[in-house]
């Protein structure tokens, strides 16, 4: 609606009192102002019930197990030392990310038996070396019977993070009065993040902080309480302003 449709309207005695004109024109503006008032609201309100991405295409943490196996053969008495070093890389993943304890599965029938289970000793050596707790690191068999080299089973479980399926287009965008955001809408960058986070932890919430350096704090408290200067020392360039020695 618009002014001109308040010119249109007659009432009887219009030319005798504009007074009531002006009232009855002011009414219908009003209503006239209302009714496009809430006709601009409606889009604005569906905008605001529209899911936000993080709803649309969540990132899901859950855990996930991580697997060595060591491959034990007949008669060995230790771990070669390329078994030893895989060992130490596994375990020190597992002190920065492992969700779990360490399970050691080591087989049981099969004809290295007796070189895995001395095997599993020399695991747990080196997780106390360490500093992995003694109580952390369960051993138990499994069923090998009748193999060669059945290998060695060390696991441990890590919380990983996990992106939306995306390709989703159930609507035509073509054909979208509401012009509200489609369901494809970012879900691509949801899986990226998943898929880029070096700790999952993180989306949950900061992690721990380092203690502050207090070098620096000392020295300050010092001067302060001695009554010195506690600024930094200019030097002669800086009270000058000059910024070469280049005569002009």
């Amino acid at each position: 609606m618009s002014l001109v449709t308040l010119n249109k309207i007659t009432m009887p005695g219009v030319a005798r009192s504009t007074s009531r004109l002006a009232l009855v024109g002011a009414g219908v503006l009003v209503l006239a102002l209302a009714g496009c008032a809430s006709q601009r609201t409606e889009p604005a309100a569906l905008g605001m019930v529209s899911p936000e991405v993080g709803d649309r295409h969540p990132i899901t943490l859950e855990r996930a197990p991580v697997y060595l196996d060591l491959e034990v053969p007949r008669g060995a008495r230790d771990l070669s030392p390329a078994q030893a070093s895989a060992v130490r890389g596994f375990l020190a993943r597992y002190r920065r990310d492992g969700e779990s304890h360490i399970t050691i599965a080591a087989p049981n029938g099969s004809r290295n038996e007796s070189a895995a289970f001395r095997a599993v000793g020399k695991v747990r050596a080196i997780a106390r070396a360490l500093g992995i707790p003694r109580h952390f690191v369960h051993a138990r068999p499994y069923s090998a019977w009748g193999q060669h080299n059945a290998p060695l089973k060390i696991s441990y479980q890590k919380l990983v993070a996990r992106g939306p399926e995306c390709g989703n287009w159930p609507d035509n965008l073509a054909d979208d009065p509401d012009n509200v955001p489609y369901h494809n809408l970012g879900c691509a960058q949801q899986a990226n993040l998943a898929a880029m986070v070096a700790n999952p932890r993180d989306l949950i919430g900061p992690g721990p902080m380092d203690p502050r350096s207090s070098e620096r704090r000392d020295t300050i408290w010092g001067k302060y309480v001695k009554g010195e200067p506690t600024g930094a020392k200019r030097s002669k360039e800086e009270k000058s302003g000059n910024i070469s020695e280049v005569a002009k």
